[in-house]
C-alpha cells in the first residue's frame, strides 16, 4: 500500500511568500501536499485572449521559447491554419513527419516596441502586422525566384520570375502573394510569391487604405454630413484621395457601385504610416512572443496604435496533415532540436531561490524530488542543487506533483519526473466552455493561479484562473485537458 507523499514546511520559505514573515500556509489535496507561494498576485501569464476568431485558435502563451531549451518533447501542436490562434490539439512527431504532404514558410518579424514607456523585444507573425506590401496594388521582384502554382514551397512550376519583374497584386495568404506579371504585350499566368521576395512598387499606384477604428461613413467630410455607412476595424478599403477641412484630414474612398463616401484620416493607415523598418499591428490585443513560435512564451500584448521598429526577421516552416478529412498545419522547424545544448543550465542553492521570491513549489519524499517555480521552473533530486529547466525561461508556473511521478507545470507535464514535457491542455475547449460566461476583456486578464492533480496519473485535474478585479474561476478535466467543465 502507498503511502501519501510528505512534503514538509520549507522553513526557510521567502517571507513574501506566506502568509506572515516566517510562516507557510501549506495545501492538501488528494495524495499531494503544496505550498502555496502566492497563487493569485503574480502567477504566470495565461492569455487567452479574445475568442471566436474566424481563423481558429490562440496558442497556449506561456511555452517553448526556441532560444531556452530543456528536454524536447515527442509531441508538436496542430493547428487549421497558419494565423490559427489557438492549437486544435498534439500529435507526435513522428506521425506529423509520416503524414506531412506539402510545406509552408510563414515570415516572422523581430521587433521594438515601447510599452508603458520602457523598450520591448519580441517576435510577431508576418499574418498579424501590417506591412507596405499589404497596401500595395502594385510590387516587384527583389530576386529572381521559382513561378509557383500554389502558396507551397514544394510547387514549383518549371519556369522562374526574373528579378525586379513587375507584379499586380491578386491576393495575399499569409507570407505569401497572388501575383500576375506584366509584360508589354499580355498578362502572365498567376504566380504565388513569398512576401520577402517582394517590395512595393516605386510607380504610381491605387492606394489602400487599412481602417483602424470603427468609423462612419459620411457623404461629405464633415463631421456633421450624412451618416451612409459604417466600416469596421480590419477592414481593407481603395482610397480615391485625401483631403484637409479645417485641421482635419479625411479620406474618400468609394464603394462598388461608385459611391463616394468619407472617414477621418486618423481612423486608417496608409502606406506612409508603415515602412520597411516599421510596421503596425493588425489587430487588437495581438501577442509579441519571445522566440518566432506559435508557441513561445508571450512577452506583451500590442495596443493597435503601436509601433513596431523591425530588427529582424526569420522564417519558421510548416508541414500540411490530414487528419480524418480535416487539413491541419504543425510547425516543424527543428532549430528547438539544435538549440537543446545551446547554453549550460543554470544550478541554483535554495537559498538562491528563496532570494529569486519562489512562487510555488512540491516535493515527494518517497520520489527524491523536489521542484521549485521562482523565475523560471528549477528541479532538485537532494533538495540542495536545483537545476533550471531551460524551455520554461525565467517564467513562474503554478505545479504539480503525483505520487508516480507526473509533474505539472503549468500547460506542460511530464511523465518521467521532469525529464522530458509536453504540452496537454487543449485550449481551444478550454475556450469554448469558458465562452459563454467571460467576455475578452476578462479573458485578456487571465492568468493561471494554480493546478492540482487529483490522480496519480494526472489525467484530473483542477486549475483556478485569475481574471482580475478579484475574480477567479475554477475548472476542471477528467481527461487530461481534452475536455472542461467550469465549477
Amino acid at each position: 500500500m502507498k503511502k501519501s507523499m510528505a512534503i514538509s514546511k520549507p522553513d526557510s520559505q521567502h517571507p513574501s511568500n506566506s502568509t506572515s514573515a516566517g510562516a507557510t500556509r501549506p495545501r492538501i489535496v488528494g495524495q499531494q501536499h503544496r505550498i502555496a507561494g502566492r497563487p493569485s498576485g503574480s502567477a504566470s501569464t495565461f492569455i487567452l485572449g479574445a475568442l471566436l476568431i474566424a481563423s481558429g485558435w490562440l496558442a497556449p502563451p506561456s511555452a517553448l521559447a526556441q532560444a531556452s531549451l530543456g528536454a524536447i518533447s515527442v509531441q508538436a501542436p496542430i493547428y487549421l491554419q497558419l494565423d490559427s490562434r489557438f492549437p486544435s490539439g498534439q500529435r507526435s512527431r513522428r506521425e506529423l513527419e509520416a503524414r506531412t504532404q506539402a510545406s509552408q514558410i510563414q515570415r516572422w518579424f523581430r521587433v521594438r516596441t515601447q510599452v508603458e514607456s520602457r523598450s520591448v523585444l519580441g517576435w510577431i507573425p508576418e499574418d498579424h502586422v501590417l506591412t507596405p506590401l499589404k497596401l500595395s496594388t502594385m510590387v516587384r521582384l527583389k530576386v529572381s525566384v521559382p513561378d509557383r502554382f500554389a502558396p507551397h514551397v514544394d510547387s514549383i512550376r518549371q519556369t522562374r520570375l526574373p528579378v525586379d519583374s513587375p507584379l499586380v497584386v491578386l491576393d495575399q495568404l499569409g507570407s505569401w502573394m497572388r501575383v500576375r506579371p506584366l509584360t508589354d504585350t499580355a498578362l502572365g499566368a498567376d504566380s504565388w510569391v513569398p512576401t520577402s521576395a517582394l517590395r512595393r512598387d516605386s510607380l504610381e499606384q491605387s492606394r489602400k487604405a487599412y481602417v483602424v477604428k470603427r468609423s462612419d461613413l459620411r457623404l461629405q467630410p464633415d463631421k456633421k454630413s450624412t451618416v451612409l455607412s459604417q466600416v469596421h476595424a480590419g477592414e481593407m478599403v481603395l482610397v480615391t484621395q485625401e483631403r484637409k477641412i479645417g485641421s482635419r484630414a479625411w479620406i474618400e474612398m468609394r464603394t462598388e457601385n461608385n459611391t463616394p463616401m468619407w472617414l477621418p484620416r486618423e481612423h486608417v493607415w496608409l502606406a506612409t504610416d508603415v515602412d520597411e523598418k516599421w510596421l503596425r499591428p493588425q489587430g487588437i490585443n495581438l501577442e509579441l512572443r519571445s522566440a518566432p513560435h506559435p508557441t513561445a512564451d508571450v512577452v506583451t500584448r500590442l495596443k493597435a496604435e503601436a509601433r513596431l521598429e523591425v530588427l529582424g526577421q526569420r522564417n519558421l516552416r510548416w508541414g500540411r496533415v490530414l487528419f480524418d478529412k480535416q487539413t491541419y498545419w504543425w510547425p516543424m522547424s527543428d532549430e528547438d532540436r539544435q538549440l537543446e545544448n545551446a547554453r549550460p543550465s543554470m544550478t541554483l542553492s535554495f537559498e538562491d531561490l528563496r532570494q529569486r521570491k519562489i512562487f510555488d513549489q512540491v516535493k515527494s519524499e518517497e520520489l527524491g524530488l523536489h521542484i521549485v517555480s521562482a523565475q523560471g521552473v528549477f528541479i532538485s533530486t537532494d533538495g540542495e542543487n536545483y537545476r533550471r529547466v531551460e524551455r520554461f525561461e525565467s517564467k513562474n508556473f503554478p505545479l504539480s506533483l503525483t505520487p508516480t511521478g507526473v509533474v505539472i507545470a503549468g500547460p506542460y507535464r511530464s511523465n518521467d519526473q521532469g525529464q522530458n514535457w509536453e504540452q496537454w491542455i487543449r485550449w481551444d475547449r478550454l475556450a469554448e466552455t469558458l465562452a459563454e460566461t467571460e467576455d475578452a476583456e476578462a479573458f485578456a486578464r487571465m492568468r493561471m493561479a494554480a493546478i492540482h492533480a487529483l490522480d496519480q496519473d494526472g489525467r484530473h485535474v483542477q486549475a483556478v484562473l485569475d481574471v482580475g478585479k478579484g475574480r477567479k474561476i475554477r475548472v476542471e478535466t477528467s481527461d487530461q485537458g481534452q475536455s472542461w467543465i467550469e465549477l
